[in-house]
């Protein structure tokens, strides 16, 4: 898998350590592994560790590690759910500034 155009590294705390941690920029250095399970979370943040692995073309316990590894070094800060406002009964969202 070839991925383009993407930065390879991103910022995070500088309590990291090891070959995945570039400490003079305090970045995080990603593989291509690295950013599909990046992009694999983003879109479904609650895919399952075996469908992760499936679609990274990784066993599963190397992909939890990797999952993991990320969340340890601070690139994947959490997992958020998206509401539908609209099916909670809100037909219009405003937002005030103080």
């Amino acid at each position: 898998m070839i991925i383009q155009n993407i930065e390879y590294y991103l910022f995070i705390c500088s309590e990291c350590y090891g070959n995945f941690i570039d400490m003079e920029k305090k970045t995080t250095k990603l593989d291509e592994t690295d950013l599909a399970i990046l992009i694999e979370v983003r879109q479904n943040g609650r895919i399952s560790n075996n469908e992760l692995a499936r679609r990274i073309n990784l066993s599963q316990p190397a992909a939890h590690s990797r999952l993991k590894r990320l969340q340890l070094a601070g690139v994947i800060k959490g997992f958020t759910a998206q509401l539908d406002y609209e099916k909670l009964g809100y037909e219009l969202i405003c937002f005030f500034q103080t």
